[in-house]
């Protein structure tokens, strides 16, 4: 807690597994660069002045079940290969940010971001997201690479969609 660099850094790694932690009041809340095969699941982490996970170099890694408040940003991740999975944002600048390819984003809960939702970058291709929940994000989500925004028929909920949802995705 009260740290100006990170709450747990991370460089030049692989299969390590950060479980279960309690990070506020830092730089970023988890920093991990040049890594592969990270496990980074039901982490709090509230009011990192940058983001709160970075993940940058990274490969393969499962982000699950985190919970990520009050940051500058949710997660920004410069990533292949990994998964980003059922994690809930609230309030930070954006909630997920994301460059490189063939991540899959889903079943996250990505709630009141101040930039947007979900944002890629023009390096982001081949990613899909689906099965988000994006709420009161301001947009909901910006897409400046070439990704996919649903999986097998099943899309995202967007809270500022006026349409009908006609195969109830």
């Amino acid at each position: 807690r009260n740290s100006t660099d990170s709450g747990i850094s991370i460089v030049n790694s692989q299969n390590n597994i950060l479980y279960n932690n309690s990070i506020e009041n830092c730089s970023y809340g988890i920093y991990a660069r040049t890594t592969q095969d990270l496990n980074i699941s039901q982490n709090t982490i509230k009011h990192a002045l940058l983001d709160g996970i970075y993940l940058y170099q990274d490969q393969g890694s499962l982000l699950r079940n985190n919970t990520l408040r009050n940051n500058s940003g949710g997660m920004r991740l410069t990533s292949m290969n990994s998964k980003v999975l059922e994690n809930h944002f609230y309030f930070n600048q954006f909630g997920i940010f994301l460059s490189l390819t063939g991540n899959l984003i889903q079943g996250n809960f990505i709630n009141n971001s101040s930039s947007a939702g979900i944002m890629t970058d023009s390096w982001s291709h081949g990613n899909v997201m689906t099965k988000n929940h994006l709420t009161n994000n301001s947009p909901n989500a910006r897409d400046l690479g070439s990704n996919s925004w649903d999986y097998n028929g099943s899309g995202n909920y967007w809270s500022d969609y006026n349409n009908v949802d006609r195969n109830h995705d």
